[in-house]
Protein backbone atom coordinates (compact mmCIF):
# COMPACT_ATOMS: atom_id res chain seq x y z
CA UNK A 1 0.00 0.00 0.00
CA UNK A 2 1.56 3.33 -1.07
CA UNK A 3 2.46 5.87 1.53
CA UNK A 4 -0.07 8.56 2.20
CA UNK A 5 0.85 11.94 0.67
CA UNK A 6 1.40 14.67 3.21
CA UNK A 7 -0.82 17.70 2.92
CA UNK A 8 1.88 20.01 4.22
CA UNK A 9 3.89 21.96 1.71
CA UNK A 10 7.51 20.92 1.42
CA UNK A 11 10.14 22.97 3.17
CA UNK A 12 12.56 24.96 1.03
CA UNK A 13 15.90 26.22 2.02
CA UNK A 14 15.50 29.26 -0.21
CA UNK A 15 13.53 31.80 1.73
CA UNK A 16 12.71 33.68 -1.44
CA UNK A 17 10.14 31.04 -2.28
CA UNK A 18 8.37 31.27 1.04
CA UNK A 19 4.86 32.56 1.35
CA UNK A 20 5.97 35.43 3.56
CA UNK A 21 6.21 38.34 1.09
CA UNK A 22 6.78 41.77 2.46
CA UNK A 23 4.71 44.81 1.46
CA UNK A 24 7.46 46.37 -0.65
CA UNK A 25 7.65 43.29 -2.85
CA UNK A 26 3.88 43.24 -3.38
CA UNK A 27 3.88 46.93 -4.35
CA UNK A 28 6.72 46.35 -6.79
CA UNK A 29 4.84 43.49 -8.42
CA UNK A 30 1.67 45.57 -8.67
CA UNK A 31 3.46 48.50 -10.34
CA UNK A 32 5.41 46.40 -12.82
CA UNK A 33 4.31 47.41 -16.35
CA UNK A 34 2.64 44.81 -18.51
CA UNK A 35 4.45 43.68 -21.64
CA UNK A 36 1.25 42.53 -23.31
CA UNK A 37 0.71 44.19 -26.68
CA UNK A 38 -2.32 46.50 -26.65
CA UNK A 39 -5.02 45.66 -29.13
CA UNK A 40 -6.64 48.38 -31.19
CA UNK A 41 -10.20 49.30 -30.50
CA UNK A 42 -12.03 47.83 -33.50
CA UNK A 43 -15.26 49.55 -32.51
CA UNK A 44 -13.80 52.80 -33.87
CA UNK A 45 -12.82 52.64 -37.50
CA UNK A 46 -9.62 54.41 -38.41
CA UNK A 47 -11.12 55.81 -41.60
CA UNK A 48 -13.51 57.75 -39.33
CA UNK A 49 -10.99 58.46 -36.60
CA UNK A 50 -8.43 59.94 -38.99
CA UNK A 51 -10.84 61.49 -41.45
CA UNK A 52 -9.40 64.80 -42.71
CA UNK A 53 -10.90 67.89 -41.13
CA UNK A 54 -8.84 70.43 -43.08
CA UNK A 55 -8.07 70.79 -46.75
CA UNK A 56 -4.35 70.48 -46.01
CA UNK A 57 -4.90 66.99 -44.55
CA UNK A 58 -6.43 65.50 -47.72
CA UNK A 59 -4.37 62.69 -49.22
CA UNK A 60 -4.30 64.08 -52.77
CA UNK A 61 -1.95 65.60 -55.28
CA UNK A 62 -1.79 69.38 -54.59
CA UNK A 63 -2.22 70.09 -58.32
CA UNK A 64 -5.50 68.19 -58.40
CA UNK A 65 -6.60 69.88 -55.18
CA UNK A 66 -5.87 73.28 -56.71
CA UNK A 67 -7.75 72.39 -59.90
CA UNK A 68 -10.92 71.44 -58.00
CA UNK A 69 -10.62 74.44 -55.69
CA UNK A 70 -10.30 76.91 -58.57
CA UNK A 71 -13.21 75.37 -60.46
CA UNK A 72 -15.48 75.43 -57.39
CA UNK A 73 -14.53 79.02 -56.51
CA UNK A 74 -15.23 80.16 -60.08
CA UNK A 75 -18.63 78.45 -60.05
CA UNK A 76 -19.59 80.02 -56.71
CA UNK A 77 -18.37 83.44 -57.88
CA UNK A 78 -20.36 83.04 -61.15
CA UNK A 79 -17.18 83.34 -63.22
CA UNK A 80 -18.17 80.08 -64.90
CA UNK A 81 -21.57 79.23 -66.33
CA UNK A 82 -21.10 75.67 -65.05
CA UNK A 83 -23.98 74.16 -63.09
CA UNK A 84 -22.68 70.62 -62.57
CA UNK A 85 -19.14 69.80 -61.46
CA UNK A 86 -18.37 66.09 -61.88
CA UNK A 87 -15.54 64.46 -59.93
CA UNK A 88 -15.00 60.95 -61.28
CA UNK A 89 -12.37 58.36 -60.58
CA UNK A 90 -11.58 55.05 -58.87
CA UNK A 91 -12.45 54.12 -55.30
CA UNK A 92 -10.52 55.76 -52.49
CA UNK A 93 -9.13 58.64 -54.57
CA UNK A 94 -10.40 61.34 -52.12
CA UNK A 95 -13.18 62.63 -54.40
CA UNK A 96 -15.93 63.11 -51.80
CA UNK A 97 -13.55 64.27 -49.05
CA UNK A 98 -12.08 66.86 -51.40
CA UNK A 99 -15.57 68.03 -52.41
CA UNK A 100 -16.84 68.42 -48.83
CA UNK A 101 -13.85 70.24 -47.37
CA UNK A 102 -13.34 72.53 -50.35
CA UNK A 103 -17.05 73.37 -50.44
CA UNK A 104 -17.03 74.27 -46.73
CA UNK A 105 -13.94 76.43 -47.14
CA UNK A 106 -15.24 78.21 -50.25
CA UNK A 107 -18.63 78.90 -48.67
CA UNK A 108 -17.02 80.14 -45.46
CA UNK A 109 -14.82 82.54 -47.42
CA UNK A 110 -17.77 83.80 -49.46
CA UNK A 111 -20.01 84.34 -46.43
CA UNK A 112 -17.18 86.05 -44.57
CA UNK A 113 -16.46 88.32 -47.52
CA UNK A 114 -20.14 89.23 -47.88
CA UNK A 115 -20.47 89.90 -44.14
CA UNK A 116 -22.88 87.02 -43.53
CA UNK A 117 -21.54 85.19 -40.47
CA UNK A 118 -24.85 83.93 -39.14
CA UNK A 119 -25.07 80.28 -38.04
CA UNK A 120 -27.92 79.81 -40.50
CA UNK A 121 -25.63 80.59 -43.43
CA UNK A 122 -25.47 77.93 -46.12
CA UNK A 123 -23.25 74.90 -45.93
CA UNK A 124 -22.91 71.52 -47.64
CA UNK A 125 -26.09 69.57 -48.42
CA UNK A 126 -25.78 65.90 -49.41
CA UNK A 127 -28.31 63.63 -51.08
CA UNK A 128 -29.03 60.24 -49.50
CA UNK A 129 -31.18 57.69 -51.28
CA UNK A 130 -33.35 56.64 -48.35
CA UNK A 131 -36.92 55.44 -48.22
CA UNK A 132 -39.36 58.26 -47.46
CA UNK A 133 -42.92 57.54 -46.47
CA UNK A 134 -45.65 58.63 -48.90
CA UNK A 135 -43.04 59.57 -51.55
CA UNK A 136 -42.64 57.50 -54.70
CA UNK A 137 -39.03 56.34 -54.87
CA UNK A 138 -38.57 57.55 -58.45
CA UNK A 139 -39.61 61.08 -57.39
CA UNK A 140 -37.33 61.34 -54.33
CA UNK A 141 -34.39 62.78 -56.24
CA UNK A 142 -36.51 65.38 -58.04
CA UNK A 143 -38.16 66.41 -54.77
CA UNK A 144 -34.72 66.80 -53.21
CA UNK A 145 -33.47 68.92 -56.13
CA UNK A 146 -36.61 71.07 -56.11
CA UNK A 147 -36.00 71.86 -52.45
CA UNK A 148 -32.38 72.79 -53.15
CA UNK A 149 -33.35 75.54 -55.60
CA UNK A 150 -33.89 77.89 -52.66
CA UNK A 151 -30.36 77.45 -51.25
CA UNK A 152 -29.06 80.65 -52.85
CA UNK A 153 -28.25 84.18 -51.76
CA UNK A 154 -27.34 84.50 -48.09
CA UNK A 155 -28.23 80.82 -47.64
CA UNK A 156 -25.99 79.67 -50.51
CA UNK A 157 -25.06 76.00 -50.19
CA UNK A 158 -23.17 73.43 -52.24
CA UNK A 159 -25.11 70.30 -53.20
CA UNK A 160 -23.06 67.07 -53.16
CA UNK A 161 -24.47 63.98 -54.87
CA UNK A 162 -22.54 60.83 -54.03
CA UNK A 163 -25.29 58.39 -53.10
CA UNK A 164 -27.17 57.67 -56.34
CA UNK A 165 -30.73 56.42 -56.74
CA UNK A 166 -31.34 52.97 -58.20
CA UNK A 167 -29.82 53.79 -61.59
CA UNK A 168 -30.04 50.15 -62.70
CA UNK A 169 -33.82 50.54 -62.87
CA UNK A 170 -34.46 52.11 -66.27
CA UNK A 171 -37.37 54.36 -65.24
CA UNK A 172 -35.44 55.64 -62.22
CA UNK A 173 -32.38 56.29 -64.40
CA UNK A 174 -34.44 58.24 -66.93
CA UNK A 175 -36.04 60.27 -64.13
CA UNK A 176 -32.57 60.99 -62.70
CA UNK A 177 -31.28 62.19 -66.08
CA UNK A 178 -34.41 64.24 -66.75
CA UNK A 179 -34.07 66.02 -63.41
CA UNK A 180 -30.43 66.90 -64.02
CA UNK A 181 -31.22 67.99 -67.59
CA UNK A 182 -33.93 70.36 -66.38
CA UNK A 183 -31.57 71.75 -63.74
CA UNK A 184 -28.58 72.21 -66.07
CA UNK A 185 -30.46 73.78 -68.98
CA UNK A 186 -32.71 76.00 -66.88
CA UNK A 187 -32.73 79.65 -67.96
CA UNK A 188 -29.38 81.26 -67.20
CA UNK A 189 -31.15 84.14 -65.44
CA UNK A 190 -32.29 81.75 -62.68
CA UNK A 191 -29.83 81.61 -59.77
CA UNK A 192 -29.07 78.03 -58.69
CA UNK A 193 -26.65 76.57 -56.14
CA UNK A 194 -23.64 74.62 -57.49
CA UNK A 195 -23.82 70.83 -57.65
CA UNK A 196 -20.88 68.44 -57.24
CA UNK A 197 -21.42 64.89 -58.49
CA UNK A 198 -18.88 62.43 -57.02
CA UNK A 199 -18.90 59.34 -59.21
CA UNK A 200 -17.07 56.10 -58.52
CA UNK A 201 -16.24 54.86 -62.02
CA UNK A 202 -16.18 51.13 -62.72
CA UNK A 203 -15.09 49.98 -66.18
CA UNK A 204 -14.79 46.50 -67.62
CA UNK A 205 -12.76 46.05 -70.75
CA UNK A 206 -13.69 42.47 -71.60
CA UNK A 207 -15.92 39.78 -70.21
CA UNK A 208 -14.61 36.60 -68.67
CA UNK A 209 -15.23 34.70 -71.90
CA UNK A 210 -12.99 37.06 -73.84
CA UNK A 211 -15.82 38.69 -75.76
CA UNK A 212 -16.12 42.46 -75.62
CA UNK A 213 -18.85 43.64 -73.26
CA UNK A 214 -21.58 46.08 -74.21
CA UNK A 215 -20.85 49.66 -73.23
CA UNK A 216 -23.82 50.32 -70.99
CA UNK A 217 -24.41 51.22 -67.37
CA UNK A 218 -24.67 47.58 -66.31
CA UNK A 219 -21.11 46.84 -67.44
CA UNK A 220 -19.46 50.27 -67.24
CA UNK A 221 -20.41 52.92 -64.71
CA UNK A 222 -18.93 56.12 -66.13
CA UNK A 223 -20.04 59.71 -66.56
CA UNK A 224 -21.25 58.92 -70.09
CA UNK A 225 -23.32 55.90 -69.11
CA UNK A 226 -24.76 57.65 -66.05
CA UNK A 227 -25.75 60.96 -67.64
CA UNK A 228 -26.08 59.72 -71.21
CA UNK A 229 -23.81 60.86 -74.02
CA UNK A 230 -26.23 63.45 -75.38
CA UNK A 231 -26.67 65.20 -72.04
CA UNK A 232 -23.00 65.03 -71.11
CA UNK A 233 -21.61 66.11 -74.49
CA UNK A 234 -24.15 68.90 -74.96
CA UNK A 235 -23.68 70.19 -71.42
CA UNK A 236 -19.88 70.05 -71.62
CA UNK A 237 -19.89 71.78 -75.01
CA UNK A 238 -21.85 74.73 -73.60
CA UNK A 239 -19.76 74.93 -70.43
CA UNK A 240 -22.65 73.80 -68.20
CA UNK A 241 -20.92 70.56 -67.14
CA UNK A 242 -17.27 70.40 -66.07
CA UNK A 243 -15.52 67.06 -65.60
CA UNK A 244 -12.43 66.59 -63.43
CA UNK A 245 -10.90 63.12 -63.54
CA UNK A 246 -9.21 61.65 -60.47
CA UNK A 247 -6.46 59.05 -60.72
CA UNK A 248 -5.40 56.50 -58.09
CA UNK A 249 -3.47 58.30 -55.36
CA UNK A 250 0.28 58.33 -55.89
CA UNK A 251 2.47 56.27 -53.60
CA UNK A 252 4.22 59.35 -52.18
CA UNK A 253 1.03 60.80 -50.73
CA UNK A 254 -0.24 57.38 -49.60
CA UNK A 255 2.96 56.67 -47.69
CA UNK A 256 2.91 60.09 -46.03
CA UNK A 257 -0.64 59.57 -44.75
CA UNK A 258 0.08 56.05 -43.52
CA UNK A 259 3.17 57.13 -41.59
CA UNK A 260 1.10 59.78 -39.81
CA UNK A 261 -1.40 57.15 -38.70
CA UNK A 262 1.36 54.75 -37.66
CA UNK A 263 2.97 57.52 -35.60
CA UNK A 264 -0.29 58.31 -33.81
CA UNK A 265 -0.85 54.60 -33.12
CA UNK A 266 2.68 54.08 -31.83
CA UNK A 267 1.42 52.05 -28.86
CA UNK A 268 0.24 49.37 -31.28
CA UNK A 269 3.02 49.42 -33.88
CA UNK A 270 5.89 49.71 -31.38
CA UNK A 271 5.75 45.95 -30.78
CA UNK A 272 6.01 45.15 -34.49
CA UNK A 273 9.37 45.14 -36.25
CA UNK A 274 9.91 48.31 -38.24
CA UNK A 275 10.96 46.34 -41.31
CA UNK A 276 7.73 44.36 -41.21
CA UNK A 277 5.67 47.56 -41.08
CA UNK A 278 7.61 49.06 -43.99
CA UNK A 279 7.09 45.90 -46.04
CA UNK A 280 3.35 46.08 -45.43
CA UNK A 281 3.23 49.73 -46.47
CA UNK A 282 5.32 49.13 -49.59
CA UNK A 283 3.16 46.19 -50.66
CA UNK A 284 -0.21 47.91 -50.22
CA UNK A 285 0.35 51.45 -51.49
CA UNK A 286 0.33 50.17 -55.08
CA UNK A 287 -3.48 50.10 -55.06
CA UNK A 288 -3.95 53.87 -54.87
CA UNK A 289 -7.04 53.40 -52.65
CA UNK A 290 -6.47 55.30 -49.41
CA UNK A 291 -9.71 54.14 -47.79
CA UNK A 292 -9.00 50.46 -48.42
CA UNK A 293 -5.42 50.87 -47.29
CA UNK A 294 -6.35 52.42 -43.92
CA UNK A 295 -8.87 49.61 -43.30
CA UNK A 296 -6.23 47.00 -44.17
CA UNK A 297 -3.73 48.69 -41.88
CA UNK A 298 -6.14 48.59 -38.95
CA UNK A 299 -7.03 44.96 -39.60
CA UNK A 300 -3.39 43.96 -39.99
CA UNK A 301 -2.40 45.73 -36.78
CA UNK A 302 -5.01 43.74 -34.84
CA UNK A 303 -3.90 40.43 -36.35
CA UNK A 304 -1.08 38.57 -34.68
CA UNK A 305 -0.15 36.80 -37.93
CA UNK A 306 2.65 38.21 -40.03
CA UNK A 307 0.88 37.47 -43.27
CA UNK A 308 -1.53 39.97 -44.74
CA UNK A 309 -3.85 40.14 -47.67
CA UNK A 310 -3.58 42.88 -50.23
CA UNK A 311 -6.06 44.16 -52.74
CA UNK A 312 -5.50 43.55 -56.41
CA UNK A 313 -2.91 46.06 -57.56
CA UNK A 314 -3.75 48.65 -60.18
CA UNK A 315 -1.43 50.99 -62.00
CA UNK A 316 -2.19 54.11 -63.96
CA UNK A 317 -1.43 54.72 -67.61
CA UNK A 318 1.79 56.65 -67.01
CA UNK A 319 3.00 54.09 -64.48
CA UNK A 320 2.53 51.36 -67.09
CA UNK A 321 4.34 53.41 -69.74
CA UNK A 322 7.20 54.11 -67.33
CA UNK A 323 7.64 50.43 -66.51
CA UNK A 324 7.85 49.60 -70.23
CA UNK A 325 10.18 52.44 -71.20
CA UNK A 326 12.48 52.52 -68.17
CA UNK A 327 11.71 49.17 -66.47
CA UNK A 328 10.73 49.13 -62.80
CA UNK A 329 13.08 50.54 -60.18
CA UNK A 330 11.81 47.88 -57.78
CA UNK A 331 13.88 45.24 -59.61
CA UNK A 332 16.91 47.41 -60.38
CA UNK A 333 19.27 45.15 -58.41
CA UNK A 334 18.36 42.09 -60.50
CA UNK A 335 19.68 41.05 -63.88
CA UNK A 336 18.43 43.27 -66.73
CA UNK A 337 16.49 40.47 -68.41
CA UNK A 338 14.88 39.34 -65.15
CA UNK A 339 14.09 42.93 -64.23
CA UNK A 340 12.43 43.54 -67.60
CA UNK A 341 10.46 40.32 -67.36
CA UNK A 342 9.10 41.15 -63.90
CA UNK A 343 8.32 44.75 -64.89
CA UNK A 344 6.36 43.70 -67.97
CA UNK A 345 4.54 41.05 -65.94
CA UNK A 346 3.39 43.78 -63.54
CA UNK A 347 2.04 45.77 -66.49
CA UNK A 348 0.30 42.76 -68.03
CA UNK A 349 -1.33 41.82 -64.71
CA UNK A 350 -2.32 45.27 -63.44
CA UNK A 351 -3.22 47.20 -66.62
CA UNK A 352 -5.90 46.17 -69.08
CA UNK A 353 -6.33 48.89 -71.73
CA UNK A 354 -3.50 47.80 -74.01
CA UNK A 355 -4.80 49.74 -77.01
CA UNK A 356 -4.37 53.00 -75.12
CA UNK A 357 -1.05 51.80 -73.71
CA UNK A 358 0.37 51.15 -77.19
CA UNK A 359 -0.74 54.58 -78.45
CA UNK A 360 0.88 56.26 -75.45
CA UNK A 361 4.08 54.26 -75.96
CA UNK A 362 4.20 55.51 -79.54
CA UNK A 363 3.98 59.07 -78.19
CA UNK A 364 6.59 58.69 -75.42
CA UNK A 365 9.30 56.22 -76.43
CA UNK A 366 11.55 59.09 -77.61
CA UNK A 367 11.95 60.50 -74.09
CA UNK A 368 14.52 57.83 -73.20
CA UNK A 369 17.94 59.43 -72.70
CA UNK A 370 16.49 62.76 -73.81
CA UNK A 371 15.83 61.42 -77.31
CA UNK A 372 19.54 60.86 -77.93
CA UNK A 373 19.62 57.42 -79.56
CA UNK A 374 19.96 55.84 -82.98
CA UNK A 375 17.11 56.21 -85.45
CA UNK A 376 17.20 52.45 -86.11
CA UNK A 377 15.99 51.84 -82.55
CA UNK A 378 13.10 54.24 -83.11
CA UNK A 379 12.23 52.36 -86.30
CA UNK A 380 12.24 49.07 -84.38
CA UNK A 381 9.80 50.45 -81.81
CA UNK A 382 7.45 51.85 -84.44
CA UNK A 383 7.56 48.62 -86.48
CA UNK A 384 6.84 46.53 -83.38
CA UNK A 385 3.83 48.63 -82.39
CA UNK A 386 2.56 48.63 -85.98
CA UNK A 387 2.90 44.86 -86.19
CA UNK A 388 1.09 44.58 -82.87
CA UNK A 389 -1.94 46.35 -84.41
CA UNK A 390 -2.20 43.60 -87.04
CA UNK A 391 -2.31 40.94 -84.30
CA UNK A 392 -5.36 42.23 -82.45
CA UNK A 393 -7.20 38.90 -82.61
CA UNK A 394 -4.26 37.01 -81.08
CA UNK A 395 -4.19 36.90 -77.28
CA UNK A 396 -0.40 37.16 -77.16
CA UNK A 397 -0.50 40.44 -79.09
CA UNK A 398 -1.06 42.37 -75.87
CA UNK A 399 2.33 41.37 -74.52
CA UNK A 400 4.17 41.39 -77.85
CA UNK A 401 3.98 45.17 -78.23
CA UNK A 402 5.37 45.98 -74.78
CA UNK A 403 8.00 43.20 -74.92
CA UNK A 404 9.32 44.31 -78.32
CA UNK A 405 9.36 47.94 -77.22
CA UNK A 406 11.28 47.13 -74.04
CA UNK A 407 13.82 44.97 -75.91
CA UNK A 408 14.50 47.79 -78.37
CA UNK A 409 14.82 50.51 -75.74
CA UNK A 410 17.10 48.33 -73.62
CA UNK A 411 19.83 48.84 -76.24
CA UNK A 412 20.05 52.56 -75.41
CA UNK A 413 22.85 53.41 -72.95
CA UNK A 414 21.17 55.78 -70.51
CA UNK A 415 23.62 58.48 -69.45
CA UNK A 416 21.30 60.55 -67.27
CA UNK A 417 18.40 59.65 -65.01
CA UNK A 418 16.49 62.81 -65.95
CA UNK A 419 13.83 62.34 -68.60
CA UNK A 420 11.31 64.52 -70.37
CA UNK A 421 7.69 64.62 -69.13
CA UNK A 422 5.31 62.05 -70.58
CA UNK A 423 2.49 63.00 -72.93
CA UNK A 424 -0.99 61.67 -73.52
CA UNK A 425 -1.82 60.22 -76.91
CA UNK A 426 -3.25 62.56 -79.54
CA UNK A 427 -5.85 59.92 -80.29
CA UNK A 428 -8.18 61.29 -77.60
CA UNK A 429 -7.97 64.82 -78.92
CA UNK A 430 -8.69 63.63 -82.45
CA UNK A 431 -11.81 61.78 -81.31
CA UNK A 432 -12.87 64.77 -79.23
CA UNK A 433 -12.57 67.19 -82.15
CA UNK A 434 -14.36 64.75 -84.46
CA UNK A 435 -17.27 64.46 -82.03
CA UNK A 436 -17.39 68.22 -81.72
CA UNK A 437 -17.71 68.65 -85.50
CA UNK A 438 -20.42 65.97 -85.74
CA UNK A 439 -22.41 67.51 -82.92
CA UNK A 440 -22.30 71.08 -84.26
CA UNK A 441 -23.11 70.00 -87.82
CA UNK A 442 -26.02 67.92 -86.50
CA UNK A 443 -27.36 70.89 -84.51
CA UNK A 444 -27.02 73.13 -87.57
CA UNK A 445 -28.97 70.80 -89.87
CA UNK A 446 -31.62 70.04 -87.24
CA UNK A 447 -32.39 73.48 -85.85
CA UNK A 448 -31.25 76.02 -88.46
CA UNK A 449 -31.61 74.57 -91.97
CA UNK A 450 -34.30 71.96 -91.07
CA UNK A 451 -33.21 70.09 -94.21
CA UNK A 452 -32.02 66.52 -94.58
CA UNK A 453 -28.54 67.54 -95.71
CA UNK A 454 -25.83 64.87 -95.97
CA UNK A 455 -23.14 65.27 -93.35
CA UNK A 456 -20.38 65.75 -95.95
CA UNK A 457 -22.27 68.57 -97.66
CA UNK A 458 -23.18 70.35 -94.43
CA UNK A 459 -19.62 70.03 -93.13
CA UNK A 460 -17.58 70.87 -96.24
CA UNK A 461 -19.87 73.43 -97.91
CA UNK A 462 -22.15 75.02 -95.31
CA UNK A 463 -19.72 74.71 -92.43
CA UNK A 464 -16.84 76.20 -94.41
CA UNK A 465 -18.40 78.76 -96.79
CA UNK A 466 -21.38 80.13 -94.85
CA UNK A 467 -19.27 81.70 -92.07
CA UNK A 468 -17.25 83.57 -94.71
CA UNK A 469 -20.46 84.87 -96.31
CA UNK A 470 -22.20 85.79 -93.05
CA UNK A 471 -19.15 87.67 -91.76
CA UNK A 472 -18.85 89.88 -94.87
CA UNK A 473 -19.47 93.56 -94.25
CA UNK A 474 -21.84 93.73 -97.23
CA UNK A 475 -23.94 90.84 -95.91
CA UNK A 476 -24.18 92.44 -92.46
CA UNK A 477 -25.12 95.75 -94.07
CA UNK A 478 -28.04 94.10 -95.91
CA UNK A 479 -29.27 91.67 -93.22
CA UNK A 480 -28.20 93.33 -90.01
CA UNK A 481 -25.23 92.86 -87.74
CA UNK A 482 -25.11 89.74 -85.52
CA UNK A 483 -23.88 89.75 -81.94
CA UNK A 484 -20.93 87.44 -82.62
CA UNK A 485 -19.04 86.29 -85.67
CA UNK A 486 -19.85 83.00 -87.36
CA UNK A 487 -17.07 80.44 -86.97
CA UNK A 488 -16.56 77.24 -88.88
CA UNK A 489 -18.88 74.47 -87.71
CA UNK A 490 -16.90 72.33 -85.31
CA UNK A 491 -14.26 75.01 -84.77
CA UNK A 492 -11.29 76.21 -86.74
CA UNK A 493 -8.89 73.68 -88.22
CA UNK A 494 -5.65 73.45 -86.28
CA UNK A 495 -2.86 71.02 -85.56
CA UNK A 496 -3.25 68.64 -82.64
CA UNK A 497 -0.31 68.36 -80.27
CA UNK A 498 0.40 65.83 -77.56
CA UNK A 499 0.81 67.23 -74.06
CA UNK A 500 0.90 66.07 -70.45
CA UNK A 501 -2.62 67.26 -69.60
CA UNK A 502 -5.39 64.73 -69.10
CA UNK A 503 -7.67 64.73 -72.18
CA UNK A 504 -11.32 65.54 -71.56
CA UNK A 505 -14.33 64.55 -73.62
CA UNK A 506 -15.00 68.02 -74.95
CA UNK A 507 -12.92 71.14 -75.42
CA UNK A 508 -14.07 73.28 -72.53
CA UNK A 509 -11.27 75.82 -72.89
CA UNK A 510 -13.06 77.85 -75.55
CA UNK A 511 -16.09 78.38 -73.35
CA UNK A 512 -14.09 79.12 -70.23
CA UNK A 513 -12.05 81.70 -72.14
CA UNK A 514 -15.23 83.47 -73.19
CA UNK A 515 -15.11 82.56 -76.90
CA UNK A 516 -18.57 82.50 -78.44
CA UNK A 517 -20.00 81.64 -81.82
CA UNK A 518 -23.14 82.99 -83.50
CA UNK A 519 -24.04 79.51 -84.76
CA UNK A 520 -24.32 78.33 -81.15
CA UNK A 521 -26.45 81.34 -80.25
CA UNK A 522 -28.79 80.60 -83.16
CA UNK A 523 -29.07 76.94 -82.12
CA UNK A 524 -29.86 77.86 -78.51
CA UNK A 525 -32.48 80.36 -79.69
CA UNK A 526 -34.15 77.73 -81.90
CA UNK A 527 -34.20 75.22 -79.03
CA UNK A 528 -35.74 77.84 -76.75
CA UNK A 529 -38.42 78.66 -79.34
CA UNK A 530 -39.27 74.96 -79.77
CA UNK A 531 -39.59 74.54 -76.01
CA UNK A 532 -41.95 77.51 -75.86
CA UNK A 533 -44.03 76.11 -78.72
CA UNK A 534 -44.22 72.72 -77.02
CA UNK A 535 -45.34 74.42 -73.82
CA UNK A 536 -48.08 76.39 -75.59
CA UNK A 537 -49.32 73.23 -77.34
CA UNK A 538 -49.53 71.47 -74.01
CA UNK A 539 -51.54 74.36 -72.56
CA UNK A 540 -53.99 74.26 -75.45
CA UNK A 541 -54.41 70.51 -75.19
CA UNK A 542 -54.84 70.69 -71.42
CA UNK A 543 -57.90 72.98 -71.51
CA UNK A 544 -60.72 71.68 -69.39
CA UNK A 545 -63.56 69.90 -71.13
CA UNK A 546 -66.81 70.33 -69.22
CA UNK A 547 -69.06 67.31 -69.08
CA UNK A 548 -72.81 67.83 -69.58
CA UNK A 549 -75.08 65.79 -67.41
CA UNK A 550 -78.20 66.72 -69.42
CA UNK A 551 -79.14 65.99 -72.99
CA UNK A 552 -78.87 68.39 -75.93
CA UNK A 553 -81.56 70.91 -76.31
CA UNK A 554 -84.30 69.56 -78.57
CA UNK A 555 -84.31 72.66 -80.73
CA UNK A 556 -80.56 72.47 -81.37
CA UNK A 557 -80.87 68.77 -82.15
CA UNK A 558 -83.64 69.37 -84.68
CA UNK A 559 -81.74 72.18 -86.37
CA UNK A 560 -78.65 69.97 -86.61
CA UNK A 561 -80.65 67.15 -88.18
CA UNK A 562 -82.17 69.54 -90.70
CA UNK A 563 -78.73 70.89 -91.60
CA UNK A 564 -77.29 67.43 -92.16
CA UNK A 565 -80.31 66.42 -94.16
CA UNK A 566 -80.09 69.47 -96.39
CA UNK A 567 -76.44 68.68 -97.09
CA UNK A 568 -77.15 65.06 -97.91
CA UNK A 569 -80.43 65.03 -99.81
CA UNK A 570 -79.55 67.33 -102.76
CA UNK A 571 -76.46 65.28 -103.50
CA UNK A 572 -78.39 62.03 -103.50
CA UNK A 573 -81.15 63.46 -105.69
CA UNK A 574 -78.71 64.96 -108.21
CA UNK A 575 -76.85 61.68 -108.50
CA UNK A 576 -80.06 59.79 -109.11
CA UNK A 577 -81.42 62.28 -111.67
CA UNK A 578 -78.23 62.82 -113.75
CA UNK A 579 -78.23 60.43 -116.78
CA UNK A 580 -74.59 61.16 -117.67
CA UNK A 581 -73.41 60.10 -114.23
CA UNK A 582 -75.49 56.95 -114.50
CA UNK A 583 -73.78 56.13 -117.83
CA UNK A 584 -70.29 56.67 -116.38
CA UNK A 585 -71.11 54.51 -113.35
CA UNK A 586 -72.48 51.73 -115.56
CA UNK A 587 -69.29 51.75 -117.66
CA UNK A 588 -67.14 51.49 -114.57
CA UNK A 589 -65.52 54.85 -115.10
CA UNK A 590 -66.77 56.15 -111.71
Amino acid sequence: MPAKRSKRPPKHDDESLSEDVDDDTEEAIALKPSTKRPKPDLSEQWIDKYEPTKVEEICLNPRKLKEVSEALNDIIAKKLNCRLLVLSGPAGSSKSTCARLLAKRSLSEKHTFSGNSKPSAGTVVEYFDTSIEDVYQMDQFRDFMDGCKFLVGTNLSVIIIEDLPNIFHNDTLQAFRSCLRDWIFLDSDVDLPPIILCLLEVERENSDSGQKTYYNIENNLTVETLLGRDLFNHGAAHGLIKLIKFLPIAKTFMKKTLHKIIGKESAIFSTKPRLEVEQFVAATIETGDIRSLICNLQFWSSNALNSFSERESQISLFHAVGKVIHSSSKFAELDSQVSDMLSLKMVADAYSNFGLLHLTLLENYQIVNGGDFDVDIAAQVVDALSLNDTLEDVDESKEYGIMATRMSLRQIPVKSGRTQPMKFSRHFKTIRESNKVKREVSDYTRYITRLQLPFQQANLIDGCLLPKIYNLFRYKLLHGRSRYNYNRLGGTLAQIYADDELPVMENEGEYEAGAEDQFRCDVRQKIKEEDQEDGSDDDEMSEEVSDSDGELDDTIGDDLDDLLGSMRKPVDENLLDDPELDLLVSQGML
